[in-house]
């Protein structure tokens, strides 16, 4: 095994829709080519391409410095003596290191997350990574099923975690052959979501409003568009095209606890390439967005240096500061509860929005070149999520 790992890390740059990316590559130990993306914050403008290989260069020369201690640590410290690790130890202490590099940062939380909960269940039991067998997986999905009330279709979320860390034992000459390729899944229950009706949207809707809500705006796009929690938060002003009446996706805002400590995560990407989408405004969405953006302004003149809105964000407070993805999720489930409604949660409210099609056809009868595009995409995803 190599104990003095020294991976070289290379950069190209290339442009998506209109900013600039740089392609991370490298070959590991085992000389397989793994390759990450990263976005620069640099737009494809004239005179920016310089200084985005820069960025690149130095973004490279630092994952290089990171990856190669990631993996020195997990094969000098960690695993030096594989016989006697246990499971557990090897997932928080050398796979976890050894992974974080090469995946999305969200990625690596999950992977923690359900690293942690993984450990201590192996680890109370003494199992090293060598003595692992499938029937002692199997009796942690069960445990997982009896003791924690978790469903199969999140059981199989714990499996890929298991399955990817002891093929990566394989790749650290660890083991050689993984127990998780023997065990056999339980059939993932089928999944049946609950979305509100016209006239319960509409109650939604007028409570929102009443209660001047902090999320008001959040729900109303949400449940006419669509749209995913984090490409809501995500919106930016330059995603409103007032004189072409539409709305852009092409930012997302989430986050994830890494090492414990909470981190917004900003990407100028979506989750995959059909996510990027220019829709119409439907008028009363504009009618609230250009309201929205008068009260903004007041609030800039009104606060001065301290505003906190310095990225042209849409969802804020009153004091500039971004509407975080996991205080909308709080938001709305205390607007449902204190009033009474019928449980749904955020991502609910998505599948609601077909329900609305109808309801606005009128309306929006004046962008009859772009109703077709709305119509087909939400009704499009609307039956791809009810399983028609």
């Amino acid at each position: 095994m190599n104990t003095n790992p020294q991976i070289a890390v290379t950069s190209n740059i290339t442009s998506i829709r209109g900013w600039f990316q740089v392609i991370l590559s490298y070959r590991n130990e085992n000389n397989k080519r793994i390759q990450k993306w990263k976005s620069l914050g640099i737009k494809d403008i004239p005179g920016n391409k310089n200084a985005a290989k820069r960025k690149a260069k130095e973004i490279a020369q630092e994952f290089e410095i990171e990856l190669n201690n990631s993996v020195a640590s997990t094969t000098d410290s960690n695993v030096q003596n594989p016989n006697n690790i246990l499971y557990g130890d090897y997932l928080l202490n050398a796979w976890l290191p050894y992974i974080k590099p090469s995946v999305e940062v969200t990625t690596y939380s999950g992977y923690e997350i359900n690293s942690k909960i993984i450990a201590e269940y192996f680890n109370n039991l003494k199992i090293k990574l060598v003595n692992l067998q499938k029937n002692d997986i199997k009796k942690f999905y069960q445990f997982l099923k009896t003791n924690r009330n978790i469903k199969n279709k999140t059981i199989k979320r714990y499996h890929a975690n298991v399955h990817k860390s002891l093929e990566d034992a394989i790749e650290m000459d660890l083991l050689e052959t993984n127990p998780a390729d023997k065990v056999k899944l339980d059939k993932v229950e089928q999944f049946i979501p609950s979305y509100y009706k016209q006239d319960e949207l509409e109650n939604l809707f007028k409570i929102a409003h009443d209660t001047n809500s902090l999320i008001e705006l959040h729900i109303l796009i949400t449940a006419h568009y669509g749209f995913r929690r984090e490409e809501c938060v995500g919106l930016k002003w330059s995603a409103i095209d007032f004189k072409s009446h539409t709305i852009s996706v092409n930012h997302t805002v989430t986050h994830a606890t890494i090492d414990g400590k909470y981190e917004l995560i900003k990407k100028n990407r979506t989750k995959n390439k059909s996510s990027y989408r220019t829709l119409p405004l439907i008028p009363f969405i504009e009618d609230l967005l250009l309201a929205e953006k008068e009260r903004q302004e007041q609030n800039k003149k009104f606060y001065g240096n301290s505003y906190k809105n310095k990225e042209d964000y849409i969802l804020v407070d009153e004091e500039g500061a971004l509407i975080r993805p996991d205080r909308v999720t709080r938001h709305f489930g205390e607007l449902i509860k204190n009033n009474k409604l019928r449980k749904i949660e955020l991502r609910q409210l998505r599948h609601s929005c077909a329900t609305l099609l109808l309801a606005h056809r009128s309306t929006i009868r004046r962008y009859t070149s772009l109703v077709t595009d709305i119509a087909i995409y939400l009704l499009h995803k609307f039956m791809r999520i009810m399983k028609y």
